[in-house]
């Protein structure tokens, strides 16, 4: 199907395999990494300098979450209607993440569909606006050609795949670290960001394939060594609330290997087996007598 896809425009779309970003993109593809080190500073700072009122003033995080949302709605709109570029793949699955931490959790102050947000959950009710961006999306990108350069733009350029999951990994950093009260937190939380904003950065900058998905994977799989070291260490020997035995470090080298496993196989596995085979059909392509030993002699 891809080698289908393929065949057509694949001037364009190879061209731009090998062109960074463009600046506009740049801007948008940067936002998902740029938004959590600006809310991380500002929750911390009203947090440092007024820690009872950032709890009585719940509607603050409900604010900075609900403007963080429409920020993604309409860049994941934008991106469609402009056929899937790079910087857009930064966005489906970092909105998937985004609307399963809204499905379990509430916003203090906010209503609705006549839900108020104190008294339960948003539960189904979280889906409403990625599913509304998604048909606005689909509504005002009625051509063939938009789909058909999504199929061509990741036959060309699988790193989008890594991009993909690569986008979901500051909140994937904020959840592993919830429930870890510590002063190494906040340092180690804020150079995570700022790597992933790194990698993210020369991604969308960088015009070779390679170089693309190493920033990818180098800074991701180096902030999530860090990560697990931290964890690592605060966990060893503790033993809190509802927890039948005591934490050792066996367990944590263990869940470590195999997170920085799972984190190779998901950056590296899809974008490297969808290149070997588009160098593969495009070699047999250029040599027809590639595949067929016969028609050597």
């Amino acid at each position: 199907m891809f080698a289908q896809y393929s065949q057509s425009n694949k001037t364009v779309i190879a061209e731009e395999r090998n062109q960074p970003e463009s600046i506009f993109g740049q801007w948008f593809g940067m936002v998902p990494f740029i938004l959590p080190i600006l809310l991380f500073l500002v929750m911390n700072l009203f947090l440092f300098f007024s820690p009872t009122a950032f709890f009585v003033n719940e509607w603050f995080s409900a604010l900075l979450q609900n403007s963080v949302l429409l920020v993604y709605l309409f860049a994941y709109v934008i991106g469609w209607k402009q056929g899937f570029p790079r910087w857009w793949y930064a966005y489906p699955a970092t909105m998937v993440m985004t609307t399963l931490i809204m499905q379990n959790s509430s916003s203090p102050g906010a209503s609705i569909l006549g839900f108020r947000s104190e008294n339960a959950t948003w539960g189904w009710r979280a889906w409403v606006p990625l599913i509304v961006a998604t048909f606005i999306a689909v509504a005002i990108s009625s051509s063939a050609d938009t789909y058909r350069k999504l199929w061509q733009g990741i036959w060309h350029d699988p790193t989008r795949l890594s991009f993909l999951f690569y986008g979901t990994l500051p909140f994937w950093s904020v959840m592993i670290f919830d429930e870890v009260a510590d002063k190494v937190t906040t340092p180690v939380m804020l150079i995570s960001f700022v790597l992933f904003f790194v990698g993210a950065f020369f991604y969308l900058r960088t015009n070779q394939y390679w170089l693309r998905i190493s920033f990818l994977f180098g800074t991701a799989f180096l902030t999530s060594l860090l990560q697990f070291v931290v964890l690592g260490i605060y966990w060893t020997g503790r033993q809190e609330f509802l927890m039948n035995v005591t934490t050792n470090w066996k367990e944590q080298i263990t869940g470590a290997t195999f997170g920085l496993f799972m984190l190779t196989i998901v950056l590296l596995f899809p974008a490297m087996l969808l290149e070997i085979s588009r160098i593969f059909i495009r070699r047999n392509r250029i040599n027809p007598s590639f595949s067929n030993p016969a028609n050597s002699h």
